[in-house]
């Protein structure tokens, strides 16, 4: 499942880049440009995670993104 996060955290950065997440008519999605930068990605995928370990009682199965903070996105 890791490849799937990380996969929806690089679609939603290249929808704010090509503009396909603004839809005319339709309010700004609050917060989403800010999700969508560096920062975002990493609290975000950070923060699944931590649900992740929660959930898995500490046994977890690693990170869903090793590597990710030295990556440049």
């Amino acid at each position: 499942m890791a490849p799937q996060v990380i996969s929806h955290v690089f679609g939603l950065r290249k929808a704010f880049e090509d503009g396909s997440a603004e839809w005319e008519g339709e309010p700004e999605v609050e917060g989403g440009k800010w999700l969508a930068s560096d920062e975002g990605g990493l609290w975000l995928l950070q923060s699944v995670d931590a649900v992740v370990e929660a959930i898995g009682g500490g046994s977890g199965g690693g990170s869903f993104a090793p590597g990710f903070v030295r990556a440049k996105l």
